[in-house]
């Protein structure tokens, strides 16, 4: 009876050992079990966090990618637009250069053309006074020329009555007054020469008639008269 007992107690503290052992192994697995899905949650967080912040680091590299590519490109605009508004200024600095040259130009031209023009007008009216003083030397010699006849038949006239008179006895004096009022009238008197001290170098102008002697152009020179 003691052995059957004693194996029985044996048995019975086999199956209690087994019992506990199999209550062992259930909680160690449960143990296991939430430690793993512990575990594995907080694997799954560490993953998330880390792809969290993998997302952050490229969206902020993409941030920076598209910045640094948005400045490259307004930069290089921004260059192009410098570039631009340089050459178009160096072609208007251009164009006014060229425009005031032409300006320049033109103005030379035209001074040259109205010198020219100055020029030849002054010529052609140089030309004409000598022309027009060839024709008053003319007009005034022939003038002259016919006064002289005048003066020249007048005086013989006068001369051979004089003597015709002196001849039959007449009075010649008042002929003789009237011969020398008339060249005294008609400046056919002889002139008295200066010293050459105190003549003038002056050429001296006489009007072609006394009724004209401030307005007339037609003059004889002392020195035609004279002749």
């Amino acid at each position: 009876i003691q052995e059957n007992l004693a194996a029985r107690a044996q048995k019975m503290g086999e199956v209690v050992g087994a019992i506990k052992d199999t209550r062992d192994a259930e909680e160690n697995e449960a143990i296991r079990k939430a430690i793993a899905e512990r575990e594995l949650k907080e694997s799954e967080r560490l993953t998330r966090e880390a792809e969290y912040r993998r997302s952050l680091v490229e969206e902020k590299k993409q941030v920076q990618r598209e910045y640094v590519a948005s400045e490259t490109l307004r930069k290089a605009q921004e260059r192009h637009l410098l570039k631009w508004d340089m050459m178009q200024r160096f072609k208007q600095e251009e164009v006014d250069r060229k425009f005031e040259l032409t300006k320049r130009k033109e103005r030379r031209r035209v001074l040259l053309d109205n010198r020219n023009t100055y020029k030849k007008q002054m010529v052609e009216v140089l030309e004409m006074k000598k022309q027009e003083r060839e024709m008053d030397k003319l007009a005034v010699q022939r003038a002259a020329e016919a006064w002289s006849a005048d003066d020249k038949a007048f005086l013989q006239y006068a001369d051979d009555v004089i003597q015709e008179s002196r001849r039959i006895g007449r009075p010649i004096e008042p002929l003789q007054r009237i011969v020398k009022e008339y060249k005294k009238r008609n400046n056919l008197e002889p002139k008295v020469k200066l010293p050459p001290l105190l003549r003038s170098r002056v050429p001296i102008a006489q009007a072609c008639h006394p009724k004209c002697a401030d307005s007339c152009s037609e003059t004889i020179s002392t020195k035609q008269i004279e002749s």
